[in-house]
């Protein structure tokens, strides 16, 4: 599948389960299908060894990594956004972001370079060459690793729905 630079949604089926994902200030989205206990998804993130914080203004927003930070910065989050409205009859949808794992360099190539790839100096490259190659901004893209933290983190985030509904299989463990 090639990689995907638009900002717009696109459907990404994951477990037979259909996700609307895009990029959005510099983060991977994904709307999940269904809302998140925050509580239950502490209980499992404390569980199985991952540091936690919640928004300071907002219950309703969670990050987590796997090593702690001082001030709350870790890669991976959980949201809620929009309000239920009677009149509109939705509920607020709940976005899972995540850092990508790919970023392509506009006009230098289109093949997605995970991030401590971005600073080598191509082979045979002048320092101009590089200096030029390092002032290209990178744009995160959602490739196949992208993918696959995607497939990693659904059934994980399922377990810990709002519902109750229990998921089987291996639970990501923090590492580190």
């Amino acid at each position: 599948m090639p990689p995907r630079r638009r900002a717009e949604p696109w459907p990404v089926e994951i477990d037979g389960v259909t996700v609307p994902v895009w990029v959005e200030q510099g983060q991977v989205r994904i709307e999940l299908p269904f809302d998140v206990d925050m509580v239950r998804l502490a209980q499992q993130l404390k569980e199985d060894g991952y540091f936690y914080a919640h928004h300071p203004e907002r219950v309703d927003t969670q990050g987590w990594g796997p090593r702690f930070d001082e001030e709350g910065y870790y890669p991976y989050w959980i949201y809620r956004e929009g309000r239920a409205g009677a009149d509109a009859g939705t509920r607020p949808r709940t976005i899972f972001a995540f850092p990508p794992q790919e970023y392509v360099r506009p006009g230098l190539d289109d093949r997605p370079r995970r991030p401590r790839q971005l600073h080598k100096a191509s082979p045979g490259a002048t320092d101009a060459e590089t200096a030029a190659e390092l002032t290209v901004p990178a744009r995160p893209v959602i490739g196949p690793r992208a993918l696959q933290e995607m497939r990693r983190w659904l059934p994980y985030l399922r377990r810990a729905a709002a519902s109750g509904q229990e998921e089987t299989g291996p639970r990501p463990k923090a590492s580190g």
